[in-house]
């Protein structure tokens, strides 16, 4: 089975509440059963780099979207960067790569992750709209420019198994207004559904990735 979470600019959307730890969130996994990825750590690569933040600012904000997951003290998530790939992302094979020309998921739609749902568990690529958006590492200056670490933390929730959020201020909203946003405690709980137990971390892997710093409170900082 295949499912689509993807990230529109400046538009709305709602999800189902979902009860946990004795209260209410608004964060959706998406599976009903919140499933996990099918390895761990959760490995990913990366393949075309963004052309306006160039091969090594991409690394870096790649792992730090990515990383950000595995910081909530309730997160038992680790996650293992696998090194740059020519590999096209495709049927789940774990590449995050922007597309620089033919983008074909419409304009306002700046990502889309794919996961694949087999034998109770997912995996996942990602890919990015470097056609119709401009990436920055920082506050985005205007309307057409987008915060590398706000959108890769957001398809990243895909990536791992999170749905769309309906909390104000969430990552994992339908929706992006702008800005740099940290994950906020709805965030926090939806990633503890699927990944809970505390101890999570970064894995050293390829490239030397493990341990970026700056991946929680204030990314892109």
């Amino acid at each position: 089975m295949k499912l689509r979470g993807c990230l529109l600019i400046m538009l709305g959307a709602s999800v189902a509440s979902v009860s946990g730890s004795g209260a209410a969130w608004a964060y959706s996994c998406v599976s009903t059963s919140c499933i996990a990825y099918c390895q761990s750590p959760v490995p990913y690569r990366l393949g075309t780099p963004s052309a306006d933040l160039g091969p090594a600012a991409t690394q870096t904000e790649v792992n730090k979207g990515m990383e950000a997951w595995t910081k909530p003290a309730c997160s038992g998530l680790k996650v293992q960067f696998g090194g740059t790939t020519t590999d096209a992302p495709s049927n789940g094979n774990g590449v995050v790569a922007w597309v620089e020309s033919g983008w074909s998921s419409g304009s306002g739609t700046i990502g889309v992750t794919t996961s694949r749902l087999s034998r109770g568990c997912l995996t996942a690529h990602m890919v990015m709209n470097g056609v119709n958006f401009r990436w920055v590492a920082g506050t985005p200056a205007s309307r057409g420019e987008v915060n590398a670490f706000t959108i890769i933390a957001h398809e990243g929730g895909h990536y791992l198994g999170l749905g769309h959020s309906n909390a104000s201020g969430a990552v994992m909203r339908a929706s992006y207004a702008g800005g740099v946003i940290p994950l906020q405690s709805d965030d926090e709980a939806g990633i503890c559904k699927i990944y809970p137990g505390g101890g999570g971390m970064a894995v050293p892997g390829a490239g030397g990735s493990g341990g970026t710093s700056g991946a929680g409170g204030s990314p892109g900082q």
